[in-house]
């Protein structure tokens, strides 16, 4: 039982679009979102994508960072259609979106089953995601998005996958396979980050036994 990456999408620099063409419904796609919003944000979305319905990561979508104006959005969605599409990214009037991206992870155990977020946060550290928290055994994905607005962010922790994009952004994921208290670290420099994190679990369908017919 396992969860693969599949191929990552970028967005323009600036564009609150990311073109993406998934592969299998039934997979599903994971965004972060970058914005930089000097008023109130209010009125958060995302859309499209081939994905009926986007889940935030945590309530409002994205989470501001220590300085009040910078955000990062932590998104996901079951695929519902397959092929080229556009994920449109709405961060409030006035908000200037700086980058975004757009992965497909997808379960081994394919097929009918559905997807659950069992925990979703978000912090202010420049060192680690929120707090510690519990990956399942079986089919579970964490993945983390973090913003070092105007200063550079990367990562090095035993399992995570780092996918630094843009100027100031990232996308990690881990898929441990087995019970784990987990708390990635990540860096970033200067004195302006956020992150959210989530983690999300695959349930196949119950299995349905074949009948026994028995001949007298």
């Amino acid at each position: 039982m396992t969860i693969s990456a599949g191929t990552i999408w970028y967005s323009g620099a600036g564009a609150s679009t990311i073109s993406v063409s998934p592969v299998a419904v039934g997979d599903i796609l994971v965004v972060v979102s970058s914005i930089h919003q000097a008023g109130s944000l209010s009125g958060a979305s995302v859309s499209g994508g081939g994905v009926t319905t986007w889940n935030f990561s945590v309530t409002a979508g994205w989470r501001f960072d220590n300085t009040s104006s910078n955000y990062v959005g932590l998104f996901w969605g079951v695929v519902t259609s397959t092929g080229a599409s556009a994920i449109t990214l709405y961060g409030g009037s006035g908000a200037t979106y700086l980058e975004a991206c757009a992965q497909e992870f997808s379960s081994s155990l394919t097929g009918g089953g559905t997807w659950a977020q069992t925990v979703g946060g978000y912090g202010q550290s420049a060192t680690v995601f929120d707090a510690a928290v519990s990956v399942p055994s079986g089919d579970a994905l964490w993945a983390g998005a973090a913003l070092a607005y105007g200063n550079t962010v990367g990562g090095s922790y035993t399992g995570v996958t780092y996918e630094v994009f843009g100027f100031e952004s990232l996308l990690a994921y881990s898929t441990p396979g087995a019970n784990a208290s987990y708390q990635p670290t990540y860096t970033s420099t200067g004195t302006h980050h956020v992150t959210e994190d989530t983690v999300l679990t695959y349930t196949p369908p119950a299995s349905t036994a074949n009948p026994i017919v028995m001949i007298v």
